[in-house]
């Protein structure tokens, strides 16, 4: 009889200790679980949020393109000589009318080319943001990419169109003649150049991932070690 008592008593505690363990497990699992919800939730809370941001303050830019192609001048020589000559020509004039257009000055036969269609750009300052319109010949060949970035897709199509109207004038006066040729019409774009609409995801969920895990990190700070 002693030895059935002894053994009872043994077992009590081990069976106590099991359930305390059992009841500890069962509170972390569930605030392990409270952890990942909240990580979860923010994080899917991040992308819309960026997304609402994103459209409601009109942070979307859009890209229009126009192309013009540099030809060949009147005066052409029929010796290989000349006609290298002739070549290195176009091509350093299809950089200076890609400088041209860049500049203040060809900034100013834009806006005038415009007529105050655009009320906006009679008010820009060049100084304050001079690179929203771009100009290049790649590897310095004839062909020029004109691109105008701003908030409103069919005024940049209408300023880069303008453009390539700027360089026709251009070349009438310092040529005599019409060396642009155009090959590509800017048309407004749908779609916006920036943000680029694959990046908004990772980004929102970035900022709300990152939220969530300090938020998590500061429950655990102020309510899991005073529980534990």
């Amino acid at each position: 009889m002693e030895t059935n008592t002894n053994t009872n008593t043994d077992e009590n505690p081990r069976r106590t200790a099991l359930r305390v363990e059992l009841l500890r497990l069962g509170q972390d699992t569930k605030r392990l679980l409270l952890y990942i919800a909240v990580i979860v939730v923010l994080t899917v809370a991040g992308v819309f949020i960026t997304i609402f941001l994103l459209g409601q303050f009109h942070l979307y830019e859009y890209t229009s393109t126009s192309m013009v192609y540099i030809t060949e001048l009147r005066n052409e020589t029929e010796s290989a000589t000349g006609v290298y000559q002739e070549l290195l020509a176009d091509k350093e004039i299809a950089t200076d009318f890609s400088n041209f257009i860049m500049s203040e000055a060809g900034f100013a036969k834009v806006r005038d080319r415009l007529g105050g269609a655009l009320p906006w750009v009679d008010e820009h300052v060049y100084a304050i943001d001079d690179d929203f319109i771009t100009a290049s010949n790649e590897a310095q060949s004839r062909l020029i990419t004109i691109e105008v970035v701003c908030d409103n897709p069919y005024d940049a199509a209408v300023i880069a169109n303008k453009c390539v109207d700027v360089l026709d004038e251009l070349s009438l006066i310092v040529y005599a003649e019409d060396v642009v040729q155009v090959v590509q019409i800017a048309e407004p774009v749908t779609r916006p150049s920036f943000p680029d609409r694959k990046m908004l995801v990772p980004l929102g969920a970035g900022f709300g991932f990152f939220g969530g895990v300090v938020l998590v990190f500061l429950l655990w700070v102020f309510f899991g070690k005073r529980q534990s």
